[in-house]
């Protein structure tokens, strides 16, 4: 028992001990409460010029008028930044202004297309104001096209000449082009007995039709014969195809009737004086004499 006791109080003096030379330890530079913390650490200012050092943040820990020390208005220079070409920085109080960037660029055309270079606010809104942009093998989806479109690529031609397989022809040349073929085809001319220079057509003369269409003869035979002609030369007589023919053995009218192609020749042929009438298929074109 009394082992007991001695061992406890060797330990209660050995703590006592050990708690006097901690504590005065942990205790060391403690500044007073109305001391500022830089004014009474000097491991902590002994380090400044380290943290100056390895941070670069111009930091002044000595002077201001708060314990937290002055920043310089610089703190950020082309050195801290290089990689991103930011050739000079400043942050101010409340904001950050950029002096200069190495990687912007400011072209209101945007010619360099670039795809690593910034471009200014100015450029982008004079590349947008000017209302002209260029593209080239670009495709627009939905894309929607206001007041007019012109250029090359668009054709107004009313008898659709070019035959393009690239370009586009406007809303009106089709339509001109549309009304035009279905004059000509729908339905037929009135008719004309005369050639394209308004003379009565003859017999034993050649005429080239200037469009598709219908001879029509007409003469009194007295068992005359009656004879319409065509082909591809000027000679359908000498060198075509017989296509009708009309005989009579009393005093009567005779009348044939025979179409003819645009670019054909025709021609009559009989002994009595007949009357020859053409229709055109469509818009009324009167042949060419070509005798």
């Amino acid at each position: 028992m009394g082992n007991k006791k001695s061992l406890n109080i060797l330990l209660t003096v050995l703590m006592c001990i050990w708690v006097v030379l901690f504590m005065g330890a942990w205790d060391k530079d403690k500044p007073a409460a109305s001391t500022s913390l830089r004014s009474s650490n000097p491991e902590m200012l002994a380090n400044n010029a380290a943290l100056e050092t390895a941070f670069d943040a111009q930091h002044d820990f000595t002077t201001g008028s708060t314990q937290t020390g002055d920043h310089d208005a610089n703190v950020i220079t082309s050195t801290h930044i290089a990689d991103a070409n930011i050739l000079a920085a400043n942050i101010g109080a409340d904001a950050v202004t950029f002096v200069k960037l190495g990687c912007e660029v400011d072209e209101d055309d945007m010619t360099s297309d670039s795809a690593v270079l910034v471009p200014t606010q100015q450029s982008v809104k004079a590349y947008v104001d000017s209302g002209t942009v260029t593209m080239t093998n670009k495709t627009l989806t939905s894309a929607v096209l206001n007041t007019a479109v012109s250029g090359t690529a668009v054709l107004d031609e009313d008898n659709m000449v070019s035959d393009s397989n690239t370009q586009i022809a406007t809303q009106q040349s089709i339509k001109a082009y549309v009304d035009t073929q279905i004059a000509a085809t729908a339905g037929f001319s009135s008719y004309t007995t005369d050639d394209s220079e308004s003379n009565a057509m003859l017999k034993s003369h050649a005429y080239k039709a200037a469009t598709d269409g219908f001879v029509v003869a007409n003469a009194g035979l007295n068992s005359q014969e009656l004879n319409g002609y065509v082909d591809d030369t000027n000679d359908p007589v000498g060198a075509g195809i017989r296509v009708c023919y009309s005989g009579f053995t009393e005093s009567a009218a005779g009348t044939i009737t025979f179409p003819v192609k645009q670019d054909e020749y025709f021609e009559i042929s009989t002994a009595s004086t007949p009357t020859i009438y053409w229709m055109s298929i469509g818009t009324l074109s009167e042949p060419i004499d070509q005798d």
